[in-house]
């Protein structure tokens, strides 16, 4: 009879490695971030949708920043292959963020960011509209069968002197900021203020303070920026807010390195009509535009109190003070929706 082949010896841990440290590596988990606060009505959907998606999916239903905190201590134990965010642009601000605090920002896990918040900009340029409790099973069925698009985006640092820093993807600063701020107030007030606001947008009847111009100088990376002040502006790693809108580029891929900066100065008469007309093509007498792709923007605040907006969180800039929007680091992301390429190897998949 015929003797059984002996059973394979276990890997070794390499040298120098404990136990503890062979059990970690061997590990391999999907974590999928909930936050119940963005999700609203729709997280125990979502979870279970998520849940039955594959055995390796490990659920963190919390808003807590210290469940997250504890999120990324675990991630550092043990080998997570993908984070799943499920939320809205503020969930992934706030993730990332705590990652920078923690000095951990390089070692993100692969991240796929699912639209479930009021605000899901970074999600939609990513992998599109549908709902989380849909689209979420369909990428994971594909990830764990290897079917797997990452794309290496750059990450903004925004630094106000007397505050903790932030991380995220997307700044806005000076008219696109304060309208937002005049939403975020007016959705705190119910649904009439809203329609007020909205009304007030659709007759051009928003404060000129709104459009009051950030005054300059702007250092640019290693330079100036060749505007005297800015009156609108938004720094992104993600495809244009402007897409086929003259005289803004149809900028339509995700930067590799640096962020695409897209800066308006509509002169120091400045309105609601000017900025439109702006946006419609039409370049009000004196105005100027300037795009590229940067790495640092910095500033020094007048003697008002203004605001930016980083992934939709109003953050107070006080007067005569440094601001600084600056390029982080990196993070791995997974693209699902279809991306037009400026080159060859602009979005080509990457192994992890």
């Amino acid at each position: 009879m015929d003797k059984l082949p002996a059973p394979a010896k276990p890997r070794q841990p390499p040298a120098g490695s404990g136990k503890g440290a062979a059990e970690g590596l061997a590990l391999v988990m999907i974590v999928a971030l909930i936050n119940p606060s963005a999700c609203r009505s729709h997280g125990a959907e979502i979870a279970h949708a998520l849940a039955g998606s594959s055995p390796r999916v490990r659920l963190v239903i919390s808003d807590s920043e210290d469940d997250v905190d504890a999120l990324i201590r675990s991630i550092m134990t043990q080998r997570t292959e993908l984070l799943v965010v499920v939320g809205g642009d503020g969930t992934l601000l706030n993730l990332l963020t705590r990652f920078h605090a923690a000095g951990h920002l390089a070692a993100v896990p692969p991240l796929l960011v699912l639209p479930a918040g009021d605000i899901n900009t970074t999600a939609k340029a990513l992998v599109g509209q549908r709902r989380p409790e849909v689209l979420g099973p369909r990428i994971l069925h594909a990830w764990t069968r290897g079917v797997r698009r990452l794309h290496r985006m750059p990450v903004l640092r925004l630094a106000i002197d007397g505050q903790a820093d932030r991380v995220g993807v997307t700044v806005s600063l000076g008219a696109v900021a304060r309208t937002h701020r005049d939403y975020e107030e007016s959705s705190r007030k119910g649904a009439p203020a809203v329609a007020e606001l909205l009304m007030k947008l659709a007759l051009q009847q928003l404060a000129g303070e709104r459009f009051r111009r950030i005054p300059g100088p702007f250092e640019l990376d290693d330079g100036f920026l060749d505007m005297p002040s800015i009156s609108a502006g938004v720094v992104s790693p993600l495809p244009g807010f402007l897409i086929g809108i003259r005289p803004f580029p149809g900028v339509r891929t995700v930067s590799r390195d640096g962020f695409h900066a897209t800066f308006s100065d509509l002169g120091a008469y400045a309105t609601q009509a000017s900025m439109i007309a702006l946006v419609r093509g039409h370049m009000p007498a004196g105005a100027r535009v300037h795009h590229g792709v940067h790495h640092r923007l910095s500033w020094m605040s007048d003697e008002s109190t203004d605001v930016v907006a980083i992934d939709g969180e109003m953050v107070t800039v006080p007067p005569r003070t440094r601001v600084i929007i600056e390029q982080a680091g990196h993070v791995r992301v997974v693209v699902w929706r279809a991306m037009p390429v400026s080159r060859p190897t602009e979005d080509a998949a990457e192994s992890v």
